[in-house]
């Protein structure tokens, strides 16, 4: 399995959720594709790129998909669950630096180097990339399974994607804050302000703005009236 053919597969799955929904759900993965021989930095990027599609791109819906594969394919679900945790795992000691003792550093160690000795010797990186591939292919399928069979509940199969819509338009991932809260830092004059630092303590009261709107566009305007009230309070307004 290349990853050609895992990238394929997932454009496929883009343009199919985006041809039966009307709405982009799963975003561009804009991080360096594997290419060229399956070395090292080849299996390094699919894990990088496995990751952002996994966590950030289609985040939000794979989480619903996820939820609606636990119920009706537990086998599969398992299959999806696994997987993602491994590409977590491999990512996070990749990426980064995971010498303090803790609990949470020892489970990710202890899962990336089991999926490493299960999946090739010591080097062999183009066994490592096949597998990981393969397991990244097994996932899309899966999540397109659901996806599917979410498509044919009620008489048109409308029910099932508008339950889907709704539930994307209620959730709002870490990730997306951020993004609102560089923006607006871009905008004020504070380009290097750090977004998730900002973010982590404010979060829990922003979650609870943004359900006070019932759409995505509302929420999103009101929560930028906010964070940028709350940048000028902190930080004075921009000069200039």
């Amino acid at each position: 399995m290349t990853f050609e053919e895992v990238s394929a597969e997932a454009q496929g799955f883009v343009d199919l959720v985006a041809s039966r929904t009307g709405r982009h759900l799963i975003q561009v993965v804009t991080v360096p594709e594997p290419a060229g021989a399956p070395d090292e930095l080849h299996f390094v990027r699919i894990v990088s790129w496995g990751y952002v599609l996994l966590n950030e791109a289609g985040s939000v819906m794979f989480k619903e998909l996820a939820r609606s594969l636990k119920s009706s394919r537990p086998e599969v679900s398992k299959t999806y669950q696994d997987g993602k945790r491994d590409i977590e795992a491999l990512r996070t000691m990749l990426s980064h630096n995971l010498a303090e003792a803790s609990r949470a550093n020892e489970r990710t160690r202890r899962i990336a180097e089991a999926w490493l000795l299960q999946n090739g010797a010591p080097g062999n990186w183009p066994i490592r990339c096949n597998n990981l591939c393969r397991t990244l292919h097994a996932m899309l399928l899966g999540l397109r399974g659901a996806f599917a069979q979410l498509c044919e509940e009620g008489e048109d199969g409308q029910v099932g994607v508008d339950q889907l819509l709704a539930a994307v338009d209620r959730a709002w991932p870490p990730h997306l804050f951020d993004g609102v809260v560089s923006s607006i830092a871009e905008e004020v004059g504070l380009p290097s302000l750090e977004a998730v630092e900002f973010r982590k303590p404010r979060q829990e009261e922003w979650m609870k703005l943004v359900a006070l709107f019932p759409t995505r566009a509302e929420a999103s305007e009101a929560l930028e009236r906010v964070i940028r009230a709350e940048m000028h309070r902190i930080f004075g307004p921009a000069r200039g």
